[in-house]
C-alpha cells in the first residue's frame, strides 16, 4: 500500500467535493485502500482515479462496475448515497458469464433480450440499465 500519497476524506475536507467523490473517499477510508490498490484490482489507472478525486470529476461507469464487482459496493450508494455502502451477498448482480438454470421460456427470452441490449450498450448505459432493472424488481 502506498502511504506516501495517502488520500483520505480528511485530506480533502477543505475542498467541497461532490457526493460521489465524497463516498468514494469514504470507501477508501473504510477499506484502507489507495488509488494504486484500486488500480491494481480494477485495471483503471491510479492517475484516472486521483484525477477524478482532485478535480471532482465523475469516476465513470467502468470504475463503478469494477468496484461493485470486486468489493461488493452498492452502485446506488456510490452514485446517489441511497442505501448502504456494501450490498448483501444475496443481492449481488450475477455477471453475464454466469450460468443460469431457468425453466421458463419467457424468462429465457427476457434474459436473451436484456443480454442483447447489454452487448450493444456503453458502460454508462449498462450501469443505468442494471440499476433500473434492480429498482423495478424490488
Amino acid at each position: 500500500m502506498n502511504t506516501k500519497n495517502t488520500i483520505t476524506p480528511k485530506n480533502t475536507r477543505n475542498k467541497q467535493k461532490s457526493g460521489e467523490i465524497t463516498r468514494l473517499l469514504e470507501l477508501f477510508a473504510t477499506l484502507q485502500l489507495q488509488p494504486d490498490d484500486i488500480a491494481r484490482e480494477t485495471g483503471v489507472s491510479a492517475r484516472t482515479i486521483t484525477h477524478a478525486i482532485y478535480q471532482d470529476k465523475p469516476t465513470g461507469a467502468q470504475l463503478m462496475r469494477k468496484i461493485h464487482q470486486i468489493y461488493g459496493v452498492s452502485i446506488d450508494w456510490l452514485i446517489s448515497g441511497v442505501g448502504t455502502m456494501f450490498i448483501a451477498e444475496s443481492n449481488k448482480i450475477a455477471e453475464q458469464h454466469a450460468i443460469y438454470s431457468v425453466n421458463s421460456d419467457r424468462l429465457v427470452r427476457m434474459h436473451a433480450t436484456i443480454d442483447g441490449w447489454m452487448q450493444h450498450a456503453t458502460d454508462d448505459e449498462q450501469a443505468w440499465l442494471e440499476i433500473e432493472l434492480r429498482n423495478k424488481l424490488q
